[in-house]
This record gives structure tokens, C-alpha cells and sequence, in this order.
């Protein structure tokens, strides 16, 4: 008997803030695909083979996040699957962070995030960062169960 083949893997998201951007702006976030390469898109079609089941909101380190926000995971354009808490809350290393309900997307689905800002910016535009964890099935390749 086999089973698909199931990994997890870590993705960037990040987003920029313009100048003196009010809070409550809604930005859209770049979701980075290929951290060698930076090559990156606002929407990921999920390939025809395999589901996305997210389940892990972070931020590495305080830097990470210069303007507080909120990030918004969008299924095929409409469907709001959850807001997560501030993300300067979402600290990697604080063992009490809040968690996400694990987000599950299906083959052919289109996953985009957006960011709202929960402050105002300064006067100079800045970018921040996110990540989050997603385990992968892919059905076009069958491990052997023992």
C-alpha cells in the first residue's frame, strides 16, 4: 500500500507599508516562493497534485515587524479563512503566542494574503515580514507504507 508523500515547509510573506499610510490601510502581501531567487507572487494557485494545510502563523524576531498589522488568509479571492492576531504577538521563541486554526487549501485553490495595519506609518515607507508553515501532501508521489 502507499501513502503521498507529506512535508512541511516554511514561507516568507511580507508586505509594503508607503509612507504615512493610515492605520487600518489594507496592503497585499507578497508571498515569497523561492527564497534563493526571491521570486515571489500576491496569489499562489496550489498545483493540481497536492493540498496546503497552514498551520503556523510567526515572526522570527521583533525587527520582523516595523508597523503592527493583522494578516488576512483569502481563499480563491473570497473566502476569509482567518485574520490572525497582531503580528508583533506572533513571536516565534514566546511559547504563549496565539495560534491559528490550521487553514486547509485543496488542489486548484488560489491562496493570497492581505495585511491590515493596526498604527499609522512615519514619515518613510518600510517593508515588513512574516512567515508561515505549511504541511504539503503531494499525491503524485507515493511512498511504500512497511
Amino acid at each position: 500500500m502507499s501513502t503521498p508523500y507529506t512535508y512541511f515547509q516554511t514561507f516568507q510573506v511580507n508586505f509594503s507599508i508607503p509612507a504615512n499610510a493610515p492605520a487600518g490601510s489594507q496592503l497585499v502581501a507578497n508571498i515569497v516562493l523561492d527564497p534563493v531567487t526571491g521570486t515571489s507572487a500576491t496569489t499562489v494557485v496550489i498545483p493540481p497534485t497536492q493540498q496546503f494545510l497552514i498551520v503556523d502563523v510567526f515572526i522570527r524576531q521583533s525587527g520582523d515587524i516595523t508597523v503592527d498589522a493583522q494578516a488576512t488568509f483569502v481563499k480563491n479571492s473570497v473566502l476569509i479563512l482567518t485574520t490572525t492576531d497582531p503580528l508583533s504577538s506572533l513571536l516565534v521563541s514566546n511559547p504563549s503566542r496565539p495560534r491559528i486554526t490550521p487553514l486547509f487549501y485543496g488542489p486548484n485553490d488560489r491562496l493570497s494574503i492581505r495585511a491590515t495595519t493596526l498604527v499609522a506609518q512615519g514619515t518613510a515607507a518600510s517593508s515588513d515580514y512574516f512567515y508561515f508553515k505549511a504541511q504539503i501532501t503531494d499525491f503524485s508521489i507515493l511512498r511504500s507504507k512497511s
